[in-house]
């Protein structure tokens, strides 16, 4: 993991979708270190300051993005990112081992945007419109969820990192945001 200072903050350098980590399935994971909860707070640090400084609109960044070989991903809050319009991040959860349990077979069409991938790049991919994940939290505890539209969309691609699947892998069309 190679971390470098952005506007006065230690961030990691995101890896390019090439790079061999975003290839492999990621290793569970349960108990943190202090050392790894630093890793995990810069992490967080990232996710914010890539959005702010690249004036992108990155909402989750997992494990596997930074060179780091864990199963999980961190997330911003949806809800307060776009019904509310925040102008930064303010809200990150933290999601340990997910598993999504139900997937709707309604599909909905995803334009989806990668830290990984070069500027301006998107793809399209077909993703189940709803789904049933199960994650641990920060304290252990097993959680379930339901998600639907983005949040759904969002969760399957972090998820598809875990596994070593790229959302190029699964593009329908590429999409180049400048034209």
């Amino acid at each position: 993991m190679q971390k470098y200072l952005l506007n006065g903050f230690e961030v990691f350098k995101v890896l390019p979708i090439s790079h061999e980590i975003l290839r492999k399935k990621s290793h569970e994971y349960y108990n943190f270190t202090n050392k790894e909860e630093d890793i995990l707070s810069i992490m967080v640090d990232t996710l914010r300051l890539y959005n702010k400084v690249h004036k992108i609109d990155a909402l989750a960044l997992a494990a596997p993005q930074i060179g780091w070989e864990k199963r999980l991903f961190v997330c911003a809050d949806i809800d307060l990112q776009y019904r509310k319009k925040a102008k930064y991040i303010q809200k990150v959860d933290v999601y340990l081992n997910p598993q999504i349990i139900k997937k709707s077979n309604d599909l909905i069409k995803s334009d989806e945007f990668c830290l990984s991938f070069p500027p301006n790049k998107m793809v399209c991919v077909m993703r189940s419109n709803k789904i049933v994940m199960k994650y641990y939290n920060l304290l252990g505890i097993e959680m379930v969820v339901e998600a639907e539209g983005l949040q759904a969309c969002i969760y399957q691609h972090e998820i598809d990192h875990l596994d070593g699947i790229s959302a190029l892998d699964k593009a329908t069309s590429i999409i180049d945001s400048q034209q």
